[in-house]
């Protein structure tokens, strides 16, 4: 992981971001500790790559402040529970009630298809 971290820097990261496969950016949204790369991957069209750079320990708070404000709940609510959150954000019974606002499945194994809980909606 830490050669491909190290191949990725030198190759530049604005202009090969988009050239990585969804499996190599959760990799990255999870183990990078460069805020330019994270605040990158968090405004990614993809809600789970959001999500797991919510769940990214070294995310700044610009970054986890303006992914707690993620229309995405299931993005948005990682995001205010997060260590360097600064955003007052209150949620509804109603959505953190909901299993996939809450799932705690690694974003790296996940597969909303086959998710067997009754409310969660693709």
């Amino acid at each position: 992981m830490i050669y491909f971290l190290r191949e990725f820097k030198e190759k530049g990261v604005l202009m090969n971001i988009k050239m990585l496969s969804k499996k190599e950016l959760l990799e990255l949204a999870y183990s990078s500790s460069e805020e330019k790369v994270l605040a990158l991957l968090a405004s990614f069209e993809d809600m789970i790559v959001r999500r797991a750079v919510a769940k990214n320990l070294y995310t700044g708070r610009n970054t986890i402040n303006k992914l707690a404000s993620d229309p995405v709940l299931n993005v948005s609510y990682i995001a205010a529970k997060h260590k360097n959150c600064t955003l007052n954000r209150v949620f509804s019974g109603s959505d953190i009630n909901h299993s996939c606002v809450v799932c705690q499945e690694d974003e790296r194994n996940m597969d909303c298809g086959r998710c067997d809980l009754s409310d969660c909606v693709l």
